[in-house]
């Protein structure tokens, strides 16, 4: 026996805005976006601006009130430099360390909540295959918690 079945129109997406978050001194920012709130699906991706750097004059950072390290001068000149010595693998947001932060970076970019420039892509990609997904955020956040990871993960590599 046949029965016939009955077309149901599509009732679109229920669409809401994610709000931007603003780039601190040390921590990266996100601009606006939106997604479905029935199925998930993003609709405008939010796209990471980078954090903005320490300020300092006479050793206080105008921005945020941190003191200069003495010893070392801006704590981002602790670590690496990334525009002279290429990128960090595994981090993401730009503060010289590899971190948990910078797992869900590479996790909401994985499911597409988020864009990426193509510096970042290289810095997510924890494994070397040219892709980004879950199992390089994987990597990373083992990284962070000091497990075994990918060997990459924490090297600063030449980026072309």
């Amino acid at each position: 026996m046949i029965i016939a079945q009955e077309i149901i129109p599509a009732k679109g997406h229920a669409e809401i805005g994610d709000k931007a978050v603003e780039p601190t001194c040390t921590e990266a920012g996100l601009t606006e976006g939106s997604h479905c709130s029935v199925c998930g699906e993003v609709i405008e991706p939010q796209e990471i601006i980078p954090a903005i750097g320490h300020s300092f004059i006479d050793g206080v950072c105008e921005v945020c009130g941190k003191h200069e390290n003495k010893e070392t001068g801006d704590p981002k000149k602790e670590t690496s430099d990334p525009e002279k010595d290429g990128v960090l693998i595994g981090d993401l947001n730009n503060d010289d360390k590899v971190t948990a932060k910078d797992s869900m970076i590479v996790q909401r970019y994985a499911i597409r909540l988020i864009k990426l420039d193509e510096k970042q892509i290289f810095a997510a990609d924890a494994n070397g295959d040219g892709k980004v997904t879950a199992s390089d955020a994987l990597q990373i956040l083992r990284y962070s918690v000091h497990l075994k990871a990918n060997e990459r993960v924490g090297k600063v590599l030449e980026y072309k």
